[in-house]
């Protein structure tokens, strides 16, 4: 138990799969017709919970704007519009979580937009991200993260990955040197509501977090944990707020972190291999995009004539593919698709593999790799 502990902010977040649990439109689709009017309810049955208790849900910017985008213009639309202008329901800077080492410079600061739009929509920038289940990442990632005004990074490793050898907060160093303070969480998406012994700072972020598009967690959640916590350390001020809130007090804190100044390996990169055609395919379309817009920037400066129509959204669309194929997701979840628990679990056998094929299982796994295939051809 940390003698130096002040304060714990409690954050509730979810993992965003685009796919995995069903097709990506599947996903979608859930996200903004079933999760977000459940977490509108744990919001209201939360607001009389006291000064800074109130249900806050955290998602990556991609799948919150395109909930917004889904619902405009209806009821359930205008509620999500003016929780997320309330602060109640919020992003990260980052769009959702992405293999770096398959991103060009280009291509990331193009993922970064997503949160861009919404802080110019809602009137609040980001300072925070987060990035579950993919165990590490390139470190150009920090000097991108602090170029494009991320002071803080959550990495919260499957619990079946190896995670690299690395305190739980430290300042990750870019090759030019500039650092984001690192949270790392070595035993899953989320961290543990408590600090772990020997946990010296005096402020804890305890991410509570749902499982692959899970949804948001009940008003429960809430007096349960600060439970917990006050039980542990009575009298300790208690928040539940987002990444952001815990990213200020930290940088406010101005503390001497350890320094990383590595990669941290990504162990996670399985599917990018197993498509050598599209990866081709996204190789060049982000040499060519480069060409095309330079090309339309000089034609303008020379004669004023602006780009033909459709122009922006033809390159807004063609970054979002590049984008989504470089989102960790790699089809549907095999394990449950294809050997449910229910079933038995991983059994390999033949008998069972012809039943499954037969049965159209291995056709709905299929599907999902073409769906994420086609993202290159978008």
């Amino acid at each position: 138990m940390s003698n130096e502990l002040k304060k714990v902010f409690i954050v509730f977040s979810t993992h965003f799969d685009n796919g995995f649990t069903g097709t990506m439109e599947d996903v979608q689709s859930d996200l903004a017709w079933n999760l977000i009017p459940r977490a509108l309810d744990t919001i209201e049955k939360s607001s009389d919970f006291g000064p800074n208790l109130r249900f806050t849900w955290t998602l990556p910017a991609w799948p919150l704007e395109n909930a917004l985008m889904r619902l405009e213009g209806t009821r359930l639309g205008k509620q999500l519009e003016r929780v997320v202008a309330e602060g109640y329901i919020t992003w990260h800077a980052l769009p959702f979580t992405i293999h770096t080492e398959l991103f060009g410079l280009e291509d990331f600061i193009r993922t970064m937009l997503p949160g861009y739009r919404l802080s110019r929509r809602f009137g609040r920038r980001s300072i925070a991200a987060k990035l579950t289940d993919v165990p590490g990442h390139t470190r150009i990632l920090s000097t991108l993260m602090a170029a494009s005004g991320v002071s803080f990074l959550y990495i919260g490793c499957n619990a079946c990955s190896t995670p690299p050898d690395v305190p739980i907060l430290f300042d990750w160093e870019g090759p030019d040197h500039t650092r984001v303070t690192t949270m790392y969480s070595k035993g899953g998406y989320g961290s543990p509501i408590l600090p772990p012994p020997g946990y010296e700072f005096p402020i804890w972020l305890a991410l509570i977090h749902a499982s692959d598009n899970g949804g948001p967690q009940p008003a429960e959640a809430i007096t349960e944990a600060v439970a917990q916590i006050e039980a542990a350390y009575p009298g300790i001020d208690v928040v539940v707020g987002s990444l952001d809130d815990f990213a200020i007090a930290l940088r406010d804190l101005k503390l001497e972190l350890p320094v990383v100044r590595s990669d941290l390996a990504d162990s996670w990169i399985h599917g990018i291999a197993t498509m050598p055609e599209e990866l081709g395919m996204i190789r060049q379309y982000r040499e060519r995009l480069a060409a095309i817009e330079s090309f339309e920037a000089l034609k303008g400066l020379e004669s004023k004539d602006r780009p033909p129509d459709g122009f922006s959204t033809m390159i807004h669309d063609s970054y979002e593919a590049i984008s989504l194929f470089g989102e960790h997701t790699w089809g549907l979840d095999t394990k449950l698709a294809l050997n449910p628990p229910a079933e038995g679990g991983r059994v390999y056998d033949k008998e069972r593999f012809t039943k499954l094929l037969e049965e159209g299982a291995w056709g709905r796994i299929r599907g999902s790799w073409r769906e994420k295939a086609a993202l290159a051809d978008r």
